[in-house]
């Protein structure tokens, strides 16, 4: 790789140097040759308009233009009064510079007018006759012919073409009469503008050849960059660095070295008008120096140039736009921020971010529009209308002028409006967005009133919602039906076997006062056991029922909970030493007063107490803990399960739910679910956790 690199900046900097060798060759192939010249000089026509000029001031008879008889006074006097304003312009460009000096004078009257001063050293002369007939002759010393007929013919071509409608042959300058004019040019020239308008060398007539063999050169170099393989020179500097600009880069980066080689190039054609003019000895070094930086720099751009046009080609015309260019950089961010605020919950869209939008539009308006418009009118073309055109043309530029002012403000207060009816319209999205948050937080609450509200946009989502509503209000209404017959089942069946069992109860207890063996005896204390529990699993029943169904009631007064706790362990204590369990108690001994049931709350902790009596390992720690904060109170209680706990930590609270290893424990299944029902009761809150063989139940008493 590194080889091929090598060898790419070897060929490139060969034809960079062929290119110099082939231009100056060819540049300056001819001896120079240096004169004063003012037909072929760059202000001839300034010479001739300030002939006519002074004619007019010396011979006020003399008429500058003749026309056909086709031509009305209207027309004449508007051309005429045009055409003095020209001459007078452009011989005061003359009259003025202090390097020319004349003598003008009108030889059958001897009229003169004259600028003059005493000259130190050489100088150049040249005198311009013209006879009674209009001929003219010429006549100095170092001074080439100077052809007025050549220079007025131009003069009249130029009044022709500013004003077209006349035709040719219509209107023509008058030749002076009976003239004499005496030009003294110093060779000490004091305004250098002078001498580099005035000489030539003749050098510049090989321009032309020397120009040619440059682009050929340099379409050598196109050839080779492009037949050079891209992944070999993108890696070279300065072709590495170049492929990531953006597009104005590349059209600035190339624009600064065109620019200096120019500069270059009119720094050499100046140096060769200077040298030729005062015959300095550097002209042989300074001008092949400044010609072969000029090229190198030009061969370099061109190279550029062609590489980015590949490298364009490579990734893609439309990729390299987008990503390469500032306007394709302008659109994605663009893109990027309507993006971001089009996805952006309507609720937080702000007065900022809408003023963004429409100040991106309005900007991008503004291009779209103002871009076509932009023109570059020249003054010469302006002088080149007739005094019609002319006048129109004026008026049109004033209409393009004051239009792009009424464009301009035409679009801020199109922007003024669209703000508003944007931010207008994003108040009622927000409003009606808001709605239906409003109905959906509801929903969450339980509420299914329909939304009838109107939401126009949203419309549609909201009849979906009402819908979805409706829906979720004939689920609940259908659960809550179920769990009310359920529980009235419950009730209705705990009550008709509540009659039954009582008399069995009775009868039970008649038994126990009966005289009876022992055999007897162990039969009706087995029937009091298992009527007892089957009353207890009954009132369970009952009370279960009735807490899901919110019938029951709950008399709240202050009481203080770590007490009733305690009571409640010391009334239960028993159970749990039979099974050989240690209570740890980890709470103090402050009072924490919270309004609740008494009763239920006792139950809470009776069947807590009772559960781990059942389930709990003997010979292990039961630990009871009490953590009081600003907004509750949670009381945990752990212990160690004597079976392995497969079940589901929410399915143990529910009613008649027990682990599978627990079935040959005595049992209804629903402690767990009393103690949820009765603390959802009371706005507390009940948690179950299994870790391992630990089982966790936290309760938390809120203070309000």
């Amino acid at each position: 790789m590194k080889k091929a690199k090598r060898i790419y900046v070897l060929i490139l900097s060969l034809l960079i140097a062929f290119s110099s060798f082939i231009m100056l060759s060819t540049y300056y192939g001819r001896e120079s040759q240096t004169k004063f010249d003012i037909t072929n000089s760059m202000i001839s026509d300034f010479y001739a308009s300030f002939i006519l000029y002074e004619t007019k001031q010396v011979d006020p008879t003399y008429e500058y233009l003749t026309f056909t008889n086709n031509v009305d006074e209207v027309t004449r006097a508007a051309i005429n009064k045009e055409f003095q304003k020209q001459v007078a312009t452009r011989a005061k460009e003359i009259e003025f510079n202090g390097d020319i000096l004349y003598h003008f004078t009108n030889t059958s009257t001897n009229k003169s007018d004259i600028y003059t001063r005493k000259h130190k050293g050489e100088y150049y002369k040249l005198t311009v006759k013209f006879d009674s007939e209009g001929n003219v002759t010429s006549t100095g010393n170092n001074l080439s012919f100077y052809d007025f007929d050549l220079v007025r013919e131009d003069l009249s071509d130029q009044l022709v073409d500013t004003y077209p409608d006349l035709g040719k042959n219509v209107v023509s300058i008058n030749k002076p009469k009976n003239i004499s004019l005496t030009i003294t040019i110093p060779k000490d020239l004091k305004n250098a503008q002078t001498r580099d308008m005035l000489f030539y060398n003749e050098h510049d007539t090989s321009l032309t050849n020397a120009l040619l063999a440059a682009a050929i050169s340099m379409i050598l170099i196109v050839i080779f960059v492009l037949l050079y393989p891209l992944e070999i020179v993108e890696d070279i500097n300065p072709y590495k660095s170049v492929k990531d600009w953006y597009f104005f880069g590349h059209v600035i980066g190339i624009s600064i070295m065109v620019a200096i080689s120019a500069l270059l190039l009119m720094a050499t054609g100046s140096l060769g008008s200077s040298a030729a003019y005062s015959e300095l000895k550097i002209t042989t070094y300074a001008f092949p120096l400044l010609s072969i930086m000029s090229i190198a720099i030009i061969g370099i751009a061109v190279s550029l140039v062609t590489f980015g046009i590949k490298y364009i080609l490579k990734t893609g015309l439309l990729n390299y736009l987008k990503t390469k260019t500032v306007i394709g950089a302008i659109v994605k961010n663009t893109q990027s921020t309507i993006h971001d605020i089009v996805e952006m919950p309507i609720s937080k869209v702000t007065k900022k971010q809408i003023a963004k939008i429409i100040s991106t539009q309005m900007v991008i308006v503004l291009l779209i529009i103002l871009l076509p418009q932009v023109k570059i009118v020249g003054y010469s073309y302006f002088n080149d209308l007739n005094l019609y055109r002319r006048l129109w043309f004026t008026i049109w530029l004033l209409m393009n002028r004051y239009a792009k002012i009424a464009t301009v403000v035409g679009l801020v207060v199109y922007g003024f409006v669209l703000y508003h009816w944007v931010l207008k319209a994003y108040k009622d999205h927000q409003e009606n967005y808001h709605k239906l948050i409003k109905q959906a937080e509801a929903m969450s609450e339980g509420d299914f009133t329909p939304n009838t509200l109107e939401c126009h946009q949203f419309d549609d989502l909201r009849n979906a919602m009402n819908d979805v509503s409706e829906g979720f209000k004939k689920a609940v209404d259908l659960e809550t039906e179920a769990a009310r017959s359920k529980s009235e089942l419950i009730t209705n069946v705990s009550h008709d076997l509540k009659t039954p069992i009582t008399v069995v109860k009775n009868y039970t207890t008649l038994l126990e006062t009966t005289p009876l063996n022992d055999e007897q005896r162990q039969y009706v204390a087995e029937l009091s056991k298992y009527t007892n529990h089957l009353t207890s699993l009954l009132d369970d029943l009952l009370d279960i029922a009735k807490a899901s169904s919110g019938k029951m009631t709950f008399e709240r007064v202050q009481l203080d909970i770590i007490a009733l706790l305690k009571q409640t362990i010391v009334e239960n204590n028993e159970i749990l030493l039979s099974k050989n369990i240690e209570i740890v108690e980890n709470f103090d001994t402050n009072s924490y007063m919270l309004k609740l049931d008494g009763d239920k709350t006792y139950r809470i902790f009776e069947n807590l107490l009772t559960n781990i009596s059942k389930y709990a390992l003997n010979g292990t720690r039961f630990y009871v803990d009490a953590v009081s904060s600003e907004e509750a109170i949670t009381i945990s209680f752990k212990n160690i399960s004597a079976s392995k706990m497969n079940f589901n930590e929410k399915e143990i609270v529910e009613r008649f739910v027990r682990g599978d290893s627990s079935r040959a424990q005595e049992g209804s299944g629903i402690g767990l679910a009393i103690v949820k029902s009765f603390m959802e009761a009371q706005d507390g809150e009940m948690e179950v956790s299994v870790d391992g063989d630990l089982f966790k139940v936290m309760l938390t008493f809120r203070r309000k």
